[in-house]
């Protein structure tokens, strides 16, 4: 998922694939957690994992929306400053996007967000997207190379966390994921080497990592080996950290005979298990490398309730927390801060913790209430290498 580009330069977005297209069975989906358990990531090595870090997308505008109440920062800024009432390191994730030779730079984007969130002293996270509509044929990863580091000549001094590319490993809706586009899985890649040796060699305190939007299909062996055959020791070796989008009820289904709290609960351990112990295995990415929700959430809208909403939030948060030793997850990041537009019929103009006029809804109390207790100085006992 990711917010609208900043000109109508593409078509209205379309969403993922079908939940079915993208959920396998429950007999293979179990199996495959058991298997990816049982593999372990263990070695009796331990290493203290990070600080556990909540964040969230302090935007409206989401992929399939249909249209949004324009932003506002200095009330994105104070509802986010409510959220994190206790102090406690907080994310903000902000995109910009990479239309080609002509596109806008990032500081044109979102720069104003980015300076706005960091001098209040929130750590940002930047996610550049690959979406070439400019070239024809639409690939143009040196270009995208050349504008990923421009972008942190630009905004690197304000920047925590970077995140190259999209969920490139889908494909499907060119508004939302990276993956529609010829060349995503290189531009991920060679955008990782050269961010990190951009930021190397001046010295920025910052983290790099990408993005997979989880899927059980059948390309997902592909996408990840491709990071072992193509990028190989020095792609692993310039990775930080590696970021999961999941969205129990909404783009992965729910497994049966259990209650709604208790599936969404399961399958964002699910996720993170499958990451961990499969996935990045079939990359080459050590354990040491920490995992990262970069997207969860549940919108509300026609059958989808407020109340169903706080429930998705407290369950994915459950659900991170218990898997968090185990797997050496450090953040979760919520999309998003505001409903698109509220009074819409479409659910994916209302992912927001809050209406489109920046009203709490109940998951917004929820959130601040598991911040402010789970924030600050979280435990952190050691997980398991391998």
């Amino acid at each position: 998922m990711s917010p609208a580009p900043p000109t109508p330069r593409l078509s209205a977005r379309l969403r993922r694939a079908s939940v079915a297209a993208l959920a396998g069975s429950a007999l293979f989906l179990f199996t495959a957690v058991a298997q990816a358990a049982s593999g372990g990531i263990t070695t009796g090595t331990t290493t203290p994992p990070p600080a556990f870090t909540f964040g969230i997308y302090p935007g409206g505008a989401a992929g399939g929306a249909s249209g949004s109440v324009p932003d506002n920062v200095s009330k994105d800024l104070a509802a986010v400053k409510q959220l994190d009432s206790s102090g406690a390191p907080f994310l903000i994730h902000l995109y910009a996007e990479y239309y080609g030779p002509g596109s806008y730079t990032a500081v044109q984007e979102v720069g104003s967000e980015v300076q706005t969130f960091a001098r209040a002293g929130f750590k940002v996270e930047l996610v550049l997207c690959y979406r070439p509509t400019d070239k024809v044929p639409a690939t143009d990863v040196p270009g995208f190379v050349t504008w990923t580091q421009t972008t942190l000549g630009a905004l690197g001094k304000y920047l925590a966390y970077l995140q190259v590319t999209n969920e490139a490993n889908v494909s499907g809706s060119a508004s939302s994921n990276d993956g529609s586009y010829p060349g995503a899985e290189n531009a991920l890649i060679q955008g990782v080497e050269g961010a990190k040796g951009y930021i190397a060699a001046h010295s920025l305190p910052i983290k790099v990592g990408f993005n997979w939007s989880y899927t059980q299909a059948a390309s997902s062996n592909a996408f990840w080996s491709t990071m072992a055959s193509t990028g190989g020791a020095t792609f692993v070796k310039d990775l930080d950290w590696v970021g999961i989008d999941v969205y129990p009820g909404t783009w992965q289904a729910l497994p049966t005979g259990v209650s709604f709290a208790s599936g969404v609960s399961q399958v964002m351990t699910q996720a993170i298990a499958l990451t961990r112990g499969t996935y990045m295995r079939l990359a080459g990415i050590p354990a040491t490398v920490p995992i990262q929700i970069s997207e969860t959430g549940y919108p509300t809208g026609p059958t989808r309730t407020y109340a169903a909403e706080q429930t998705a939030l407290q369950s994915e948060v459950t659900g991170v927390l218990s898997a968090r030793t185990t797997y050496n997850v450090s953040a979760m990041q919520f999309f998003d801060l505001r409903d698109a537009i509220t009074n819409s019929t479409v659910f994916a103009d209302q992912y927001g913790l809050m209406t489109d006029q920046w009203t709490p809804k109940p998951a917004f109390t929820s959130y601040e209430q598991l911040i402010s207790q789970y924030g600050p100085g979280l435990a952190a006992p050691p997980f398991s290498t391998g």
